[in-house]
């Protein structure tokens, strides 16, 4: 074959190569690929050519060293390379077929790009020894026309060090990182509950797409030809990547990458969702909407599903015949009747002598209470005061009483307190990581019927000498702080006295969502002496806007509580008190009333005795030997009807093979209402951490005003 139809046909294949964008470098070596291409020879065809083989031509060595590497990859991920033609010669198609087995066996080094506009030299000449004619000789050449493939401005090596990163970057990405944790952005995404996901939409729609392909060039049974020579496609499929946008190559690097490793090694998505935040959201974002996602959702019914507790789900009031008198500590007359129908009971008591009247207050422990009075008691009342607003209780049982337990304990039975909680605001701020334990303490939370939906916050003002005054009320631009130190919103810690906003529990407004924030004192050095001044700001007023909230400060033992209905402007400011510190000891100036003048809570008069249905502990604690967690000892008062419509159930509660699916619970606990019922069990619980009393009327044989100590 005439050479120079053979390079004709070479630098076609090679122009068409040239046209695409997927052009790389294998791991050659120059004298190598030389070797290859010398020894590739059939037996004779290579003769001696005055000192040196015929073949061995310095222009043509040229080209093999440094243009003979390179390949592109096709749509299957299989390496073509510059020797892959049809020579139509017997004897060059020899040294084709080593050359393009011996290029192609080798990983990708890297992406192809030059300074150089071609390879080779395409003719010279030369005279003959003879005096005769000038001899033209053809020998490898191409140009090089596609502008992409020329480095301008920076070296050859910075520019395929920058493509190796690439590479390195988006494969371990694709390597650690599942489509399921892709997934869940995209739906956090699509239902708004990521701070400017939408960004990153189509950045991360793409990088699902490449995994589902790098997944099916990884798998020998779903893509089979994928494999040439041992090396594998999918590593083909990322260097085939590598000339997309830096930024989805090193999405992995970037903020939302964090977030995609965070998730993908298991990190709860609230805890995951709050670390991007932090990095990508202003100090004063709070975020739309829960976090969770659909796809979190379809597990969660399936687990619910195999473990055979959607039974379970439905929840209602519990009723007096819900229980059995081994659940109780004390039960009424009427309600000891109606549990045993005891009719000797009933007239052995008719045969007692009146109870002789003490007005003498004794306090006893909650233990003795129990131990002690209880057993001989014939009747029970509870002085219902205001500050016992937060410890409004409702028992809660399942619709259907044949379910299975969803709880750590062995019965179907919950409760939930005031609020739609478990436990009262101290117990929320120390389960949401806030210090109740410090000197003094100044909590706040709203929406509590589902009626507020601003965005507040709380602030304490320290004692000043001078500084910009700010009404107590009326419409005050939020950035109009005073010019004095202070702790809350984005001022969250003083450095001296350790005071920290140490809650902002306001992730996820919703009519079903009730936010929390918490101000702690730790400790008294660094406390100036003089006022310090408790404020409540409505930072944006938001619709629905029907009602106020609710506030304690605590110091010395003592816990005043604030209850202010009327609704807050936008930007208003209230006041609730200011407490001054002199000499070690805290002194209070309330600017609101505290809750103590008379008001009807769930149906009942405060300040008055109420009689007790039934006395009983938390059913975490009605078995003796499956008890779990804190006890709370409940007061059923009659005639006392919860006001709200309570969650079903709540994440604490949770047996551990549902943990996995708490986002999801926290929602579904707030869908599953439980609906008004006049035959409810509700009245006043208290846990034994949070001292707290109750004064109770206690007759038998006598009759005693106790304060009981819990």
């Amino acid at each position: 074959m005439n050479f120079k139809d053979l390079q004709l046909t070479h630098r076609q294949h090679i122009d068409t190569l040239l046209q695409t964008d997927r052009l790389f470098r294998t791991e050659t070596t120059k004298d190598e690929i030389w070797d290859v291409y010398l020894n590739a020879f059939p037996e004779g065809t290579n003769p001696m050519f005055r000192e040196r083989t015929e073949h061995d031509c310095v222009c043509c060595k040229q080209f093999i060293r440094a243009f003979g590497n390179v390949v592109s990859i096709d749509e299957n991920m299989v390496l073509t390379s510059i020797w892959d033609v049809t020579t139509g010669d017997d004897t060059y198609q020899a040294v084709f077929d080593a050359l393009a087995a011996y290029v192609t066996s080798k990983p990708i080094r890297g992406v192809f790009v030059t300074h150089e506009n071609h390879f080779g030299t395409e003719e010279n000449h030369s005279q003959a020894e003879d005096g005769g004619p000038v001899e033209t000789w053809n020998h490898f050449y191409t140009k090089v026309g596609s502008p992409h493939l020329i480095a301008k401005s920076r070296s050859v090596e910075t520019l395929m060090g920058k493509r190796r990163t690439s590479f390195d970057v988006f494969k371990r990405l694709l390597d650690e990182v599942s489509i399921d944790t892709i997934d869940t952005i995209l739906e956090l995404i699509a239902q708004k509950s990521l701070y400017r996901g939408e960004e990153w939409e189509r950045p991360l729609e793409l990088v699902r797409v490449a995994m589902s392909e790098y997944m099916a060039y990884s798998c020998p049974v779903i893509a089979p030809d994928a494999v040439r020579d041992g090396w594998q496609a999918h590593n083909h499929f990322v260097w085939s990547c590598v000339l997309a946008s830096d930024a989805l190559l090193h999405i992995r690097n970037s903020s939302i990458g964090t977030l995609i490793l965070n998730i993908e090694d298991g990190m709860a998505l609230d805890d995951a969702v709050k670390k991007y935040e932090v990095v990508v959201a202003p100090s004063n974002y709070k975020r739309p909407n829960a976090i969770f996602t659909k796809s979190m959702v379809a597990r969660a019914q399936k687990d619910v599903e195999e473990l055979g507790l959607a039974e379970s789900l439905p929840r209602r009031f519990a009723h007096l015949d819900d229980i059995t008198i081994n659940d109780i500590l004390f039960a009424n007359r009427d309600v000891k009747e109606a549990m045993e129908g005891d009719v000797f009971a009933d007239l052995a008591n008719e045969t007692q002598s009146a109870p002789k009247d003490f007005s003498k207050v004794e306090t006893v422990t909650a233990q003795d209470f129990v131990l002690k009075v209880l057993p001989t008691a014939e009747t029970v009342e509870v002085l219902l005061e205001n500050r016992h607003a937060g410890n409004m209780v409702s028992l809660i049982g399942p619709q259907n009483p044949d379910a299975a337990p969803l709880f750590k304990w062995n019965n179907n039975y919950a409760w939930a307190y005031a609020g739609n909680v478990t436990d009262g605001m101290r117990e929320q701020v120390r389960a949401l990581g806030g210090n109740v334990e410090g000197v003094m303490r100044f909590t706040h939370s709203w929406n509590h019927t589902g009626n507020n939906q601003s965005l507040m916050d709380l602030h304490v003002f320290f004692p000043t000498a001078g500084g910009k005054a700010v009404s107590h009320s009326g419409n005050v631009a939020h950035e109009r702080y005073p010019s004095t130190r202070r702790v809350g919103w984005n001022h969250r810690t003083d450095q001296e006295s350790g005071a920290t906003q140490d809650v902002d529990h306001v992730n996820a407004p919703g009519p079903t969502f009730i936010p929390i924030e918490n101000i702690s004192f730790p400790k008294l050095a660094g406390m100036p002496e003089g006022a310090y001044t408790f404020k409540i700001h409505n930072w944006s007023k938001r619709t629905p806007n029907t009602e106020g909230g609710k506030a304690e400060i605590e110091f010395g033992g003592q816990v005043f509580e604030y209850d202010y209905p009327k609704p807050m402007g936008h930007h208003e400011w209230l006041t609730l008190a200011t407490v001054t510190l002199k000499d070690g000891v805290f002194t209070i100036d309330h600017k609101l009333d505290t809750t103590t003048s008379s008001r009807v809570m769930w149906g009942l008069p405060t300040n008055e005795f109420h009689p007790v249905r039934v006395c009983m502990k938390s059913p975490n604690h009605w078995e003796a030997s499956a008890r779990t967690g804190r006890d709370h000892t409940f007061f059923m008062l009659k005639g006392c009807e919860n006001e709200t419509t309570p969650n079903g159930f709540f994440n604490e509660f949770l047996r551990q093979d549902l943990h996995d699916h708490r986002k999801v619970f926290e929602a579904l606990g707030a869908k599953m209402k439980v609906a008004t019922d006049p035959n409810q069990l509700s009245g006043v619980g208290f846990s034994g951490e949070k001292n707290e009393t109750v004064t109770c009327r206690v007759t038998g044989k006598t009759t005693r005003v106790l304060n009981v100590a819990f």
